[in-house]
């Protein structure tokens, strides 16, 4: 993580005092987090990401200030990649309110050059707890339940795990949105299922809809667990990040062709 941040429109450093103890962000935690991936210099589907974070806020009933207009937006990512002088990263844009300001801060993250992550990626069932597809669920707020979460994966030597929602069917991986692909038809999981509510989602389903190798795409069919031992290919759509090839899950393996044209069809969207 670059040892900066944009504060309220103003550069400084990653350890510095954020807010006071009395604000309402460490009582309640009310963090929306919209995650933007640089790569080669250029911002992806920015645009897409203003008007999802000014729905999130709406949907949250924060304030949004009469200056949060495209401009702003494009200007306060630009003024942390120009810091940091990266090319290829994650930018966290975070947004918080008090009773009398709406705050933000943006940290940014290094990341390799590319959009397809292809290294050993071993994924399992978390039945611990279950996903909630319901219309607040989709707010992108920060959840400590993640950490648990990671702390889990982490001691069973696994990268990512698989939530389930109350029909027991999958809603979303730890990291990402869940694809299945199996012959020349992709599966996922809908909004209503509890899928994450964010920009790569749609332009992953847009960039399936391109891909000549894919005849059909299934949104919300009830994508079960024994599914996935069927696939051919599964992937996770991290948003800030790219797509994540899935090489494990259990005893099955799982190969990746279909999944590098779809990426190939992600990078000439706008």
């Amino acid at each position: 993580m670059h040892s900066r941040i944009n504060l309220n429109g103003e550069i400084v450093s990653a350890t510095t005092q954020l807010f006071g103890f009395d604000h309402p962000v460490f009582n309640s935690g009310e963090v929306l987090q919209e995650k933007i991936r640089l790569f080669e210099g250029s911002f992806l589907f920015a645009e897409r990401h203003y008007f999802h974070l000014m729905a999130q806020m709406r949907m949250a009933r924060m304030q949004i200030p009469l200056d949060y207009t495209p401009a702003f937006f494009y200007q306060e990512l630009a003024k942390i990649q120009e810091d940091s002088g990266l090319q290829n990263a994650e930018v966290s844009f975070n947004v918080t309110q008090s009773e009398t300001k709406t705050d933000f801060w943006l940290s940014i993250k290094e990341l390799p050059n590319t959009l397809f992550f292809n290294n050993d990626y071993e994924i399992d069932l978390y039945r611990e707890t279950y996903v909630s597809g319901d219309f607040h669920q989709r707010l992108n707020f920060l959840n400590p339940r993640y950490r648990i979460l990671s702390t889990y994966a982490k001691e069973n030597s696994l990268d990512d795990l698989i939530l389930l929602n109350h029909e027991k069917s999958v809603a979303h991986s730890m990291n990402g949105n869940i694809f299945m692909i199996q012959g020349n038809e992709v599966f996922t999981s809908s909004l209503e299922q509890g899928a994450f509510d964010n920009v790569l989602r749609d332009r992953v389903i847009q960039a399936c809809i391109r891909t000549p190798e894919i005849d059909e795409i299934h949104e919300g069919e009830g994508l079960f667990p024994f599914k996935l031992n069927k696939a051919d290919e599964v992937f996770i759509a991290k948003n800030g990040q790219g797509i994540i090839k899935v090489s494990k899950l259990r005893k099955k393996e799982y190969v990746s062709e279909v999944t590098e044209s779809i990426v190939s069809q992600l990078q000439e969207l706008d």
